[in-house]
């Protein structure tokens, strides 16, 4: 959406790697263009694995959730 399109944006110019996460094939590739490192669907793929596999076992420093309900047990653990 456009709020989670802004924050890739943010992220990517302030020096971020970026992990986005999106609910459609379409949406992937539109994170993607708009400056995701990696972008996973979050309906079909293991964002866990995803976030991993990208930060080499390190996970991210930053979550930025934009849709209800948070997924705030699985942010902790990546």
């Amino acid at each position: 959406g456009g709020v989670g399109a802004m924050v890739v944006q943010m992220a990517k110019a302030a020096g971020a790697t970026v992990v986005a996460t999106a609910g459609s094939p379409e949406k992937v590739e539109l994170a993607k263009k708009l400056g995701a490192d990696v972008a996973v669907n979050y309906k079909t793929d293991d964002v866990a694995v995803a976030v991993k596999a990208a930060t080499d076992g390190r996970g991210v420093q930053v979550w930025y959730e934009t849709l209800p309900p948070t997924d705030l047990d699985r942010t902790v653990e990546l």
